[in-house]
């Protein structure tokens, strides 16, 4: 018993049930359309996550767990640090409802709270008071609307784990490698550009180096090199582009027709020229 209570995987089998009950997502699910109008997703909604396993974990006591979801950026500064992850169970519920006018959506998000904090803490469905008093248990609307008062005046916020100098610090980073990437990347396709304009030139000779390497008589490809000045892999390259057989590029028929009768390397140069000029 010892064992597995030590064991991190505690946390993880027994957190899965309350992130159940808090309903945990790491996007904003009731939105309508999710791309790009209502596409809300919480890229830091694992530390929710996380904290819910520790605390299962760590033995937080039952009504410092229940605090620290409520109110957990208002618990005691000592603590409070420890405590803001918790504040996902609020916050990671929908925020954002495209599927009404902005009055009615603000009151379904202060819906779902109330009905999140009263099945997950009171064990009752409070939310159904929305609309009647309840029939059985005694929750008048009143106290419903009561309830979701308390959630009227709450925002959406995300607080982050550094200090704010650090995390200044990083943006600011982020937007400088951003710029040299954009840099790099404009400076890599006019390189690009200008390596392709000077092959072009060059189709010719490569393709003549392809036949002397290739035609009869054949000539060591570290030769032809030398020769016409050209770049080993390049050639290398061409050698086995032009030695495919394509129904794309038709040119190439004739190149290969001649390699196989092995015309004379006066032909060569002249359907190269054409080739490049094609």
């Amino acid at each position: 018993m010892d064992r597995l209570l030590a064991s991190p995987h505690y946390g993880e089998r027994w957190g899965r049930y309350w992130l159940d009950i808090a309903r945990y997502g790491e996007d904003d699910y009731r939105s309508l359309n999710p791309n790009p109008k209502g596409y809300r997703p919480y890229p830091n909604a694992y530390l929710y996550r996380d904290w819910v396993i520790q605390s299962f974990n760590d033995d937080l006591p039952y009504d410092e767990f229940v605090k620290a979801q409520l109110a957990g950026d208002l618990m005691d500064p000592k603590v409070r640090y420890k405590m803001l992850p918790a504040t996902g169970f609020l916050g990671l519920g929908p925020w954002y409802y495209d599927n009404g006018s902005n009055e009615v959506t603000r009151a379904d998000e202060r819906h779902d709270r109330v009905d999140a904090v009263t099945r997950g803490f009171l064990g009752l469905t409070v939310a159904c008071a929305r609309c009647h008093d309840h029939k059985y248990d005694p929750i008048p609307q009143t106290d419903y609307y009561a309830l979701a008062g308390v959630f009227y005046n709450t925002v959406y916020e995300e607080y982050p784990a550094a200090p704010k100098k650090v995390v200044e610090d990083y943006m600011k980073l982020e937007e400088d490698l951003d710029l040299k990437q954009k840099i790099l990347q404009e400076e890599n396709q006019n390189l690009s550009m200008q390596l392709s304009r000077t092959l072009v030139l060059q189709t010719s000779n490569y393709l003549q180096g392809v036949y002397e390497v290739t035609g009869k008589p054949k000539k060591e490809m570290t030769q032809v090199v030398e020769q016409r000045k050209l770049d080993y892999e390049l050639l290398e390259r061409w050698i086995k582009y032009m030695s495919k057989t394509t129904d794309k590029y038709k040119f190439k028929v004739p190149f290969q027709a001649m390699i196989k009768k092995a015309g004379t390397p006066e032909e060569a140069k002249k359907l190269a020229e054409n080739s490049r000029k094609t």
